[in-house]
């Protein structure tokens, strides 16, 4: 009987160990997954045969082979806000000649459709098309339009926009970020 209940103690001692063991490598393991880095990079093709490289790592985005201030213009056909920020922008695109514009649009696959989309707005910057420029909307889950984000020379986000900008604001961190 003495030699079961040690057994029984020993049992238990190690028993314990063993889960608080698996506990530790559990939370382990927690530390080590929520550590990971999700990283994705989009290349962006414009309609002037020129591209814009982007890496996103977690939620930070930034783009790599830029020496200017970039916009990225977030919109839909249907939005009626989008055209009258598309009108601001055509504006701007002539007064800060340094600034690269960049028209993003749902259901934009292939060059044609940029510039077909480039010609019908009348718009004054490029146009990105291609699969990267709908992984990228997706990836930033853009659930209103227009959405704009704003970059300085170095590829690093100013200021991202919701909605209708006014374009005295736009032009205020347009100036910040050269």
């Amino acid at each position: 009987m003495k030699k079961l209940c040690i057994i029984a103690l020993i049992a238990l001692f190690f028993g314990c160990n063993r889960e608080k063991s698996e506990q530790n490598s559990q939370e382990i393991n927690d530390q080590n997954q929520s550590a990971v880095i999700a990283k994705q990079n989009f290349i962006l093709t414009i309609s002037n045969a020129k591209k814009i490289e982007l890496e996103r790592i977690d939620s930070e985005l930034k783009i790599i082979n830029s020496n200017s201030p970039v916009l990225l213009n977030f919109v839909t056909s249907e939005c009626l806000p989008c055209v009258a920020q598309n009108s601001n922008l055509s504006k701007i695109a002539k007064k800060y000649q340094n600034l690269q514009i960049v028209e993003i649009a749902t259901g934009i696959e292939n060059e044609h459709q940029a510039i077909a989309l480039k010609e019908q707005n009348g718009l004054l910057f490029e146009v990105a098309f291609g699969k990267d420029a709908l992984g990228l909307i997706d990836s930033m889950n853009v659930v209103g339009y227009p959405y704009s984000v704003l970059f300085d020379s170095r590829g690093k986000v100013v200021q991202s926009y919701d909605g209708l900008v006014p374009p005295e604001m736009l032009e205020y961190d347009i100036q910040r970020a050269e």
